[in-house]
């Protein structure tokens, strides 16, 4: 049959997709997507590709900590290095293994350079932490104020990430709930990863 072929050279194909190739099939020019929905379903034919119910990491679960106002207020652009920084946590799914891998890295919003990062495959504070470990060791000569900017997850309202900034004097900025585009120049570089 037209349908198991076509299912079969690309297993990725769902309804959509092996209907509209079947119609450039000339024989197959007037099929209904309706018919092909329904002989798929009958063959047991689905396409493995895009599932809606994947769920991704989500930082904003946890304890609540304290909240911080956005203090960058979308203004990326600086002429000082190390002033505005950038952090976030993204999750990287291994197709071979099934593995969650979590990557945390700080961003400079001078020049866009990643100054630290930090990969595990648990996001636990410990992991969080130790990125901004090793960029207090690059502020000690600082004559001007660090602020980092990052989204509302537990870690960065955690007090013993609050804690750190403080004892270092960087001002701490977060971004509103639900809106990214406070985040962008961290998003963009998730992005081009």
């Amino acid at each position: 049959m037209a349908i198991r072929s076509i299912w079969e050279a690309d297993n990725h194909y769902g309804v959509r997709r092996v209907y509209l190739e079947l119609r450039k099939q000339p024989e197959f020019a007037e099929v209904n997507h309706k018919k092909v929905q329904r002989l798929m379903h009958e063959m047991g034919l689905k396409g493995v590709g895009y599932n809606k119910q994947s769920h991704k990491y989500d930082s904003s679960k946890g304890l609540e900590g304290k909240r911080v106002k956005n203090k960058i207020h979308r203004r990326f652009k600086t002429d000082r290095p190390l002033q505005k920084l950038s952090s976030d946590v993204t999750e990287f799914k291994i197709p071979a293994t099934g593995e969650k891998v979590y990557l945390e890295p700080i961003l400079d919003m001078y020049n866009n350079e990643i100054l630290t990062h930090s990969i595990s495959t648990r996001p636990i504070l410990a992991f969080i932490l130790q990125p901004l470990n090793q960029l207090v060791e690059q502020l000690r000569k600082l004559t001007y104020r660090t602020t980092i900017h990052t989204d509302q997850g537990w870690q960065y309202r955690h007090r013993a990430w609050r804690k750190k900034l403080k004892q270092n004097r960087i001002i701490q900025s977060i971004s509103r709930r639900a809106t990214a585009l406070d985040d962008a120049i961290m998003e963009s570089f998730f992005n081009k990863l």
